[in-house]
């Protein structure tokens, strides 16, 4: 997702958690058209225009990428640990890195426009070195009010009834003292440590409740193959919701992962 592409989805508000469901009639429309824009600028580039042209056209080819699920920008690095195939959950190693993060209702998700004012999708960069940084990817959010059952989840992490959202920063940035500064008080840059999690990764929309149902399935199966899982302190499931895709992605082709965080073996 580049800038400009981060702009318009802010423009459209990003899309709830809680997402509508699609018709398949609707989505055959739209795979359609998408189709036929492909098939029309694959001949405009045939037919010898002019080099501006093509640019333009690759550009909405681009476009077009991400509307099928393309992710053309940096995400983070991780070694598999293990993987539960049947069950379509693995187990990943994450190095330390760097967040800027910020809190919000859990009802919405406009903590995104705050974050995305910081590495400078409107222009001026909010961060005290006014510095430009690259949009990455997932979107991450952690619910922040929810404490769930182990015997039964973005996001847990229990401080009221708020959630927390994060751009993980580029691997360029190593520890907080790297990145610069946000200038606004509701944006903090978050050490994120080396960690060990389970992961299901699946297409579609999501919402709260799935969310909490993968989570708690992604921690049994964890668990039976011998590892503990990490708990909060009201002694909740610790666990992400990962977004990669903007709205406009056909759900089919959205990439969405759910973390469950793991103690150290």
């Amino acid at each position: 997702m580049d800038p400009t592409e981060a702009a318009a989805l802010l423009e459209s508000r990003i899309e709830p958690i809680h997402a509508h469901r699609y018709s398949r009639t609707n989505w055959t429309v739209v795979i359609s058209l998408v189709m036929m824009a492909v098939l029309l600028l694959l001949g405009q580039n045939g037919s010898g225009e002019q080099p501006h042209k093509a640019a333009q056209s690759l550009s909405l080819l681009s476009s077009l990428g991400s509307i099928l699920g393309k992710i053309d920008v940096e995400t983070p690095k991780y070694s598999i640990e293990d993987s539960w195939t049947k069950e379509n959950v693995e187990l990943r190693k994450y190095p330390e890195g760097v967040a800027v993060e910020t809190l919000m209702d859990s009802a919405d998700d406009s903590g995104f426009r705050l974050l995305a004012q910081y590495i400078g999708v409107f222009g001026e960069p909010a961060n005290r070195n006014t510095q430009a940084i690259a949009m990455t990817a997932p979107v991450v959010t952690k619910e922040e009010g929810r404490t769930i059952a182990m015997t039964a989840p973005v996001i847990t992490e229990e401080k009221g009834a708020r959630k927390a959202m994060q751009f993980i920063l580029p691997s360029e940035y190593k520890s907080i003292k790297d990145a610069p500064e946000p200038t606004n008080k509701d944006v903090h840059l978050v050490a994120i440590p080396e960690r060990l999690v389970a992961v299901e990764r699946y297409a579609g929309t999501t919402s709260p409740l799935d969310t909490e149902n993968r989570a708690r399935r992604v921690a049994d199966i964890a668990e039976a193959n011998g590892y503990e899982v990490a708990k909060t302190k009201e002694g909740g499931i610790k666990y992400t919701l990962g977004r990669y895709n903007p709205p406009w992605t056909i759900p089919w082709f959205r990439r969405n992962e759910v973390m469950v965080e793991l103690k150290g073996q």
